[in-house]
């Protein structure tokens, strides 16, 4: 039961109050019946309003008070109990400290007003009806609220979480990485000489092992699911309601039987029956602190039933005087058997025991009351049972989401380390390389030296703050440096004005740091091709080892490529052929500012 399916019991409540009270007004008045019906219709829509919060709820508050207490001059007595919705509205509008005695004045003013008019019994019979409406309605609306809070907790938390985990990571990667780029940087600010140089390759070599030990590390630290042992549970508050319910619906049938002046074993019978009915109720129609069901409870609701028979064929009195906490069972039946045949069952018996037992004289408008107030009752304690067990349910579900988002942020992570940092400092071990076996022209090799330092240091301090921006021209360019320093002749035909793709751009920088890598490439080759519905990279390079497949570290390389393309929609597609070894990545057009890869909450951006 989701956020909706609550909010449509809270509104199965309401709507059986109204026929309830119609039957109620029926059975009393004349004259003024389709008038009040009317008032009764206004008052139950704005409980609904003020049970969402919206339109103003204090104002509608107002309006439905001198709805509630107008029409007590032309209609009587008849017309109440209804102030116990009023009440609910109350608490659940204002604040404790105003709420609860303003609460307190609705149920004593109307209580007033019975006493006045009739007589004292009618004063019991109203206080008990509106302290049972007021709390139960004002239960269930409080544990609906509370669900919708933990649904909104949930996301909030996930994202918490991954702010939590780039900070985390962002201090890693500045221990590590940032202070072994600092010293590079240092170096090459120094204009060093060959031996520096070569000490400046060994120091990106060595900041590569690093990456690849950042990224598994990565990888490997996958949080370990969330404790739900200690999880919160509106278990409790929603049993001590039940209780309440159970001993304010037994109330009414003590009054009714000391109205009836009923002789003392009629009186202990029914109370023996209520006793036993009400601790098998809390023993398998209660909410529960765990998702455990009761011990037995079918043959403990099968003696259930029996108990609710005999209520109402051994008295010798009117059943309707005595029936009201015998009907909370129905709500057992539906918590404990979660089929529609159940509901159907419950209309179905409450139909023949409201116009069958013992009713011989009885205004038709009562047998309405009682029909609905039952499955009312039943409203009640499916509410009361089932909003505790969604709300454990959110909270595995809200642990488990913030796992996976925790999961999800440092498997990005792993792989921006991995395939953005790995082509730098690749391009900078072996620019060092290059550069100290040709020192010709050392401002030139250390200005590029400087570059892509600094650009490595950038691309450290942006991973952690969502997918980095890449350029496609950018990285081709930046490709073909990298490849022509290496010696190899390095052919580039790109589309005229190709749309630009971040995807594409890690897919080609992950391709030329392979060929560097695993191959002895002296020739190399990037396509960019573009048609209508997708464009596609295709890089070509020769040399490749025979005899063994270009080497891959699981959940690296090809796999990161695979993985990117994927969620974006494309394809990866590799061939090797006689040592020529080629990479295609095709990527939908449509897709690609639709599909890239972003961070779990686009604000972590700021972080």
């Amino acid at each position: 039961m989701g956020r909706q399916p609550g909010w449509i019991l809270v509104a199965v409540m309401l709507a059986g109050q109204l026929v309830a009270r119609i039957g109620e007004l029926i059975s009393g008045a004349s004259r003024f019946t389709l008038v009040g019906s009317a008032v009764l219709v206004a008052i139950v829509v704005l409980q609904g309003l003020i049970s969402i919060g919206r339109w103003h709820p204090k104002l509608l508050l107002c309006v439905q008070a001198v709805l509630v207490f107008a029409p007590y001059p032309w209609l009587g007595t008849v017309w109440g109990p209804v102030a116990g919705l009023l009440g609910a509205g109350i608490v659940l509008t204002l604040r404790p400290y105003l709420a609860w005695p303003l609460f307190s004045a609705v149920l004593i003013a109307e209580t007033t007003w019975n006493l006045l008019l009739d007589s004292a019994f009618s004063a019991v019979t109203t206080t008990v009806v509106d302290l049972n409406v007021g709390f139960t309605f004002f239960a269930a609306v409080y544990l609906v609220r509370q669900l919708e809070r933990t649904a909104r907790e949930r996301a909030r938390v996930a994202a918490m979480a991954v702010t939590t985990e780039q900070l985390d990571t962002a201090a890693r990667l500045h221990q590590t990485l940032g202070a072994e780029l600092g010293a590079i940087i240092r170096e090459i600010r120094r204009a060093p000489g060959r031996a520096d140089l070569i000490r400046i390759a060994e120091s990106s070599r060595s900041a590569l092992g690093t990456v690849r030990s950042v990224a598994d590390a990565q990888r490997a630290a996958i949080p370990a699911p969330a404790d739900t042992a200690q999880q919160p549970s509106q278990a409790r508050f929603a049993w001590w309601f039940l209780l309440f319910l159970l001993l304010n619906c037994s109330a009414m049938p003590l009054a009714n039987l000391t109205q009836l002046h009923v002789d003392w074993r009629g009186f202990a019978l029914i109370t023996a029956l209520m006793i036993v009915s009400g601790a098998l109720q809390l023993h398998h129609g209660a909410p529960r602190e765990s998702d455990a069901e009761p011990r037995a409870w079918r043959w403990t609701l099968a003696l259930h039933a029996v108990i609710v028979v005999l209520a109402l064929v051994l008295p010798s009195w009117p059943a309707a005087s005595t029936i009201a906490p015998f009907f909370l069972m129905f709500g057992a039946v539906v918590v404990r058997i979660r089929t529609a045949w159940a509901w159907a069952l419950i209309v179905a018996c409450t139909l023949v025991a409201a116009w069958t037992f013992q009713w011989h004289g009885i205004h038709f408008g009562w047998r309405i009351y009682w029909s609905v107030t039952s499955v009312v009752a039943a409203v009640y304690v499916y509410v009361l049972c089932r909003i505790p067990e969604v709300n454990r349910e959110l909270y595995r579900t809200r642990a488990q989401a913030l796992r996976m988002a925790v999961v999800a942020e440092r498997l990005r992570m792993a792989r921006d380390v991995h395939d953005l940092l790995g082509q730098t400092l690749s391009a900078i071990t072996l620019k060092a390389e290059l550069a100290a076996r040709r020192p010709e022209d050392p401002a030139e090799a250390l200005l590029e030296l400087a570059q892509l330092a600094d650009q490595a240091l950038q691309e450290v301090r942006s991973i952690t703050r969502g997918p980095a921006e890449l350029s496609l021209a950018e990285e081709i360019a930046t490709a073909r440096s990298v490849l022509e320093a290496t010696g190899a002749e390095v052919n580039v035909d790109v589309a005229p004005a190709p749309p630009d793709s971040r995807v594409l751009a890690i897919v080609l920088r992950e391709a030329v740091t392979n060929i560097v890598r695993h191959s002895e490439a002296d020739r190399a080759s990037i396509h960019v091709i573009v048609d209508a519905n997708s464009m596609r990279l295709v890089v070509t390079n020769n040399r490749v080892p025979l005899g063994k497949e270009v080497p891959e570290r699981q959940g690296t390389g090809l796999s990161n490529m695979s993985s990117r393309l994927s969620d974006s929609g494309g394809v990866l597609v590799t061939e090797r052929d006689s040592g020529l070894f080629t990479l295609t990545a095709t990527l939908p057009r449509v897709m690609e500012s639709a599909a890239e890869p972003v961070t779990a909450n686009p604000r972590l951006s700021r972080v």
